[in-house]
Order: structure tokens, then sequence, then C-alpha cells
């Protein structure tokens, strides 16, 4: 979830979209789908649902799974610039 949270909160540095508390996830990328940037439509989106499955959904997320997302989180930090300079690739190795 934190690096789910640190991504939107990124590109709210960056101008690309503004989080808001109340706001549901498909909120968030209809302000991005709102501001025109179809191509960071493109890179949220699969973020967004993956982030759901496991969050809401309850679905499993082993390393691999962890993996997927944390290279979708990449991809999100380089559209609007400055990728973290690690990200971590182990649940285990998330903030508590």
């Amino acid at each position: 979830r934190w690096l789910y949270v640190a991504t939107l909160l990124r590109w709210q540095e960056a101008g690309r979209l503004r989080v808001e508390d109340s706001a549901t996830n498909h909120e968030v990328l209809a302000e991005v789908r709102a501001r025109g940037d179809r191509t960071g439509v493109r890179v949220l989106s699969p973020l967004i649902d993956h982030f759901e499955r496991v969050w809401y959904g309850d679905a499993p997320c082993d390393a691999q799974d962890y993996g997927a997302f944390s290279n979708l989180a990449t991809q999100a930090w380089q559209h609007v610039g400055n990728p973290p300079a690690a990200v971590p690739t182990r649940k285990s190795e998330q903030p508590t």
C-alpha cells in the first residue's frame, strides 16, 4: 500500500493530479484522463487494477506479484520523472 500511495503523491508533486483523501482510485484515473494524459492513463490503469485486486479483493500477493506491482509503480514514476532510487522488492521490506 505504501508504494501505491507514494506513487500517487509523486504524481501530485509533479502536478499531474491532485490527491484527495475522499477520491476513489477510479476518480484519480478520471482526473488524469480529464487532464488529457492518455499515456498516464495507460500507465496508471494496470497499477490501480493490481492494487485493488490485492488490497480490496484480498488476492494473494507473493514475491512475484509484488515484483510485478513494483515494476508498474516504477513505470508510473518514470512517466512523471525522477523514479525512486530503490523500490523495495519484497513485501517484508515495506515500512510498517
